[in-house]
């Protein structure tokens, strides 16, 4: 049975209004946003995406006039966003997706088939359930020589850019590299963070003299406050005398962002 339509009748005229009854109002309390068309139920903000990769459309019923601050709706993504995306609701024009505030989602937040929530903030729609929080793993083969005046240094080919929103980052690292010089040394490993160097610096231990001998780090961090476009990339340095090398040669840096 459809919902009731209420009228409020004509007593001049012989017509009579709706007749409230104690089950109708019964349901009216105990109502559910579930979309149904009987009473009791109530409108649900959800509908699937007619458009297309970062520019996702859907049309509410009933439809929605104007935006309203704070409302949820809920949307199933026809495509995985690519960068930075839009939502068009009810023809309203298209508004972008954020995240953290003011920062566009990366690729990937929104998986095809994935149900996604936004609000709307007077300016954007802001994301509550991205499909995918911050992670990005990067493996390196490319051979970095270090020596023992550098001091820390980036390694090429293990930086990590990604938009960061303040939870806690678990930031995996591995390190592969040899002595290739002629005097004992250490090998530091670390993390430049939005270009602090020295994080969370990890001794992946002492090289005996004479070289050839392999070394290997692999550890992970905590660490939270992290808001915005920022880079982490992984740093070594070498620990000792004139004469000291390390060539490093593989690594990897995986930066994962907790719920």
């Amino acid at each position: 049975m459809p919902k009731t339509t209420f009228t409020d009748g004509d007593k001049s005229l012989g017509i009579p209004g709706t007749r409230l009854l104690a089950a109708f109002l019964n349901k009216i309390f105990g109502h559910r946003h579930d979309g149904q068309d009987q009473d009791g139920s109530a409108p649900l903000d959800y509908a699937v995406d007619s458009g297309v990769a970062d520019a996702y459309a859907i049309a509410l019923t009933p439809a929605l006039t104007a935006h309203i601050n704070g409302m949820p709706i809920r949307f199933k993504a026809a495509n995985a966003n690519t960068g930075a995306a839009t939502l068009n609701i009810d023809g309203l024009g298209a508004v972008a997706i954020k995240k953290g505030g003011s920062y566009d989602i990366e690729a990937g937040a929104i998986l095809a088939g994935a149900i996604v929530e936004v609000s709307y903030d007077g300016t954007y729609f802001q994301i509550t359930n991205a499909s995918k929080l911050a992670h990005n793993c990067v493996y390196n083969n490319t051979q970095r020589a270090l020596n023992n005046a550098a001091g820390y240094q980036n390694i090429p080919n293990t930086s990590v850019t990604q938009v960061f929103t303040g939870k806690r980052l678990e930031i995996s690292v591995a390190v592969q590299a040899k002595n290739t010089g002629s005097v004992a040394h250490e090998l530091q490993v670390a993390l430049n963070i939005d270009g602090t160097t020295g994080i969370a610096p990890f001794e992946a231990g002492p090289d005996a003299a004479g070289g050839g001998q392999w070394q290997f780090a692999a550890y992970t961090v905590d660490y939270a406050g992290l808001v915005g476009n920022k880079t982490i990339q992984l740093q070594c340095k070498v620990d000792g005398g004139a004469g000291c090398q390390e060539t490093v040669y593989r690594t990897s840096i995986n930066v994962h962002e907790l719920p």
